[in-house]
């Protein structure tokens, strides 16, 4: 991760730890990674952001799964307004019907 800060594919390193994390129900852990990733991308810090709303979505799953449903809420909420016709908001309006909420 040190060598390749610049790469194209940073972002991708990101996800995919924060995404092992997830997996592993480290979900503190994932969180700092879906953070790091998306806060880089909103500061113009990596050369690429394909992972942006992977990750927003999965930041949200992260909240919801480690007991912070509210904030959880709140970024799918934001991804299925700023990203409506992304495979994420779709994932996200399931998830919030799963909690009984509507988008």
């Amino acid at each position: 991760m040190k060598k390749y800060k610049h790469s194209k594919y940073y972002d991708n390193a990101l996800f995919w730890i924060g995404q092992t994390y997830f997996v592993e129900k480290n979900y503190g852990e994932a969180i700092k990674y879906f953070e790091n990733l998306i806060i880089m991308c909103d500061n113009h810090k990596l050369a690429d952001c394909n992972k942006y709303i992977s990750a927003l979505y999965k930041l949200g799953e992260s909240y919801i799964n480690s007991g912070d449903v509210d904030k959880g809420v709140e970024i799918l909420k934001k991804v299925i307004k700023d990203y409506p016709d992304s495979e994420e908001a779709e994932l996200a309006i399931n998830t919030l019907k799963s909690l009984g909420l509507k988008d």
